[in-house]
């Protein structure tokens, strides 16, 4: 086995996760952003490396937060969610090393996803998966992720409104001006 791997697969994950910065100031150390950040990173690793060794941690880590029938539906759906928006993507998803604390871009895009959906936030979860994927047909990772964020609901997990992120605000145009 691959000692990067290996030491992804064997670690717990990690307690105290600050941001990187993604054109907002937001904070995820709280546990819904926490789980759902991990998670993606877990799963998007598994997909990635075609070891599904990532999908059994990131399910016995949701099993431990949430028992046994919730923990496996919600890591169910997300599951869907990654595989549909690696489905569509133009590009490799970008994720840190499950045990590197901190998230990257991408991850934080993620989070923000599923804060979008939870708070009926349409613009920037379209933004948000435009983002990751940089693909135009994003209706089936946005059911995903609107499926996924509702298993939260269900579950009590509530991502902070101040978790969305404004991904594409570096692709914002300055104002044109013209003569009068």
């Amino acid at each position: 086995m691959d000692k990067d791997l290996s030491s992804d697969l064997t670690s717990d994950w990690p307690v105290n996760v600050p941001v990187k910065r993604c054109g907002t100031s937001i904070t995820l150390n709280a546990s819904p952003e926490r789980l759902v950040g991990l998670g993606f990173r877990c799963w998007v690793r598994g997909v990635q490396t075609n070891d599904t060794r990532f999908f059994d941690v990131c399910s016995r880590q949701y099993i431990q937060a949430f028992g046994l029938k919730d923990g496996l539906v919600l890591s169910t759906k997300l599951g869907s969610w990654v595989n549909a928006l690696d489905k569509i993507s133009k590009r490799p998803i970008k994720i840190e090393k499950i045990v590197t604390p901190g998230f990257s871009y991408d991850e934080v895009v993620a989070i923000s996803m599923i804060a979008a959906c939870q708070h009926s936030e349409c613009p920037a979860l379209k933004a948000c998966v435009y983002a990751i994927t940089e693909a135009a047909e994003i209706d089936l990772p946005q059911l995903a992720a609107q499926d996924f964020a509702d298993g939260l609901v269900d579950a009590g997990q509530i991502l902070q409104i101040n978790s969305i992120a404004q991904p594409l605000t570096h692709l914002a145009a300055e104002p044109t001006h013209f003569p009068n």
